[in-house]
């Protein structure tokens, strides 16, 4: 692995870890105010890096919908990826190994799509695994963030408060009693 490669793609991929942390903390949110249990949530976030596939995926389980329709939705939300997938393989290097390559298709989004279609020259597994590594920290990161707080909340206050980035609310909370009081008085 080329370490300078690998530098500038997560060099590349902080400003996508930083979007996806507030999106996958709003998901975080969303599934644990509907009762999915925590680890179930932050393993969601861990295997699928896209929020179309996650809210509706969710949201199929909770209105009991079959694997079938999961599976089919799952693949009409996702088919952009097969095609920006087949537009990077242009982009990829030769010599790059197909458990490699299989590796770097668990992280297509987008976001990362954009930045790799734009670099400039052939893209390498090194520059692909810095450029992914992050965004999936991020997204990750967000919801294992996220979900834990709305938990807590949930159990602090009768009315659950579903505002993201509950972090920030909660320093106010710490610091204001009176809002504490007014909020989740039962």
């Amino acid at each position: 692995m080329n370490r300078n490669e690998f530098i500038q793609g997560m060099r590349h991929g902080i400003p996508i870890c930083l979007g996806y942390f507030s999106v996958s903390a709003a998901f975080g949110m969303m599934a644990v105010l509907s009762g999915i249990p925590l680890w179930v949530v932050v393993m969601i976030s861990l295997t699928n890096l896209t929020s179309a596939g996650q809210f509706a995926g969710v949201n199929l389980m909770l209105a009991g919908g079959t694997y079938l329709e999961l599976i089919v939705s799952m693949i009409v939300i996702n088919i952009r990826y097969f095609l920006m997938s087949l537009s990077l393989s242009q982009k990829v290097n030769e010599k790059m190994t197909y458990p490699k390559r299989l590796g770097i298709s668990f992280g297509i989004t987008d976001e990362i799509f954009a930045v790799a279609i734009q670099h400039p020259g052939m893209v390498t597994a090194s520059y692909m695994a810095g450029l992914i590594l992050l965004p999936v920290i991020g997204w990750t990161g967000g919801t294992s963030w996220e979900a834990p707080l709305q938990a807590y909340f949930r159990k602090v206050c009768p009315q659950p408060l579903e505002l993201p980035c509950t972090a920030c609310l909660s320093r106010l909370l710490y610091r204001r009693p009176d809002i504490k009081r007014r909020y989740c008085s039962p």
